[in-house]
């Protein structure tokens, strides 16, 4: 399997920490799961400010899963033309190494939500809707945290989601996927 070549970015880190504190940060970044905890962010610098003009997407694993997981997605957003500060992930879990004994818990509700609400206020132009993209195997996660079911959405409106019932059958429908959120209105 393919693994996520970093962390989330510098900038995005230091985001979070001024944001909502090192705790946060940590629980985002995941590094305690080494490449493929997390991903997103750009750099800041002036030489590189990217104005975005695209909706971000946040990547939502099941229970079974790390964010790595969707790491030839990504990459085919890539080739699309969107960039690291647009395309978002966290591991909210384990994975694999413990899911028999891991459980959905409303900290991992909490940590997706804390992912959408930074992404919706970081950055290079402030967005109030996000696109999701998720395994239907996530339900919960991905329907209370990002669809305002039992957490407010941002600014009031629901965010765009995009369920899918296996990382696999993601990976093979990607261009659908694609030409999906091209159509959604920012």
């Amino acid at each position: 399997m393919l693994t996520v070549q970093a962390t989330i970015s510098k900038d995005f880190s230091n985001f979070l920490i001024k944001e909502y504190g090192e705790e946060i940060e940590k629980l985002i970044a995941r590094r305690d799961l080494g490449f493929g905890g997390s991903f997103g962010g750009g750099q800041e610098n002036e030489e590189n400010k990217h104005i975005s003009k695209r909706r971000p997407i946040i990547f939502v694993h099941g229970l079974t899963n790390v964010a790595g997981t969707y790491e030839y997605i990504r990459r085919y957003f890539l080739t699309k033309g969107y960039n690291n500060s647009e395309l978002y992930a966290t591991t909210y879990s384990y994975g694999v190494k413990r899911f028999l004994k891991d459980k959905m818990e409303c900290r991992h509700i909490t940590q997706i939500r804390l992912l959408i609400e930074a992404v919706s206020r970081v950055g290079y132009e402030a967005f109030s809707r996000i696109s999701t993209i998720r395994s239907i195997d996530d339900t919960i996660v991905g329907n209370i945290a990002c669809d305002g079911q039992s957490v407010s959405s941002i600014n009031g409106q629901n965010d765009e989601i995009v369920g899918y019932s296996h990382p696999m059958i993601i990976y093979a429908t990607q261009d659908i996927i694609y030409r999906i959120i091209q159509g959604l209105k920012n």
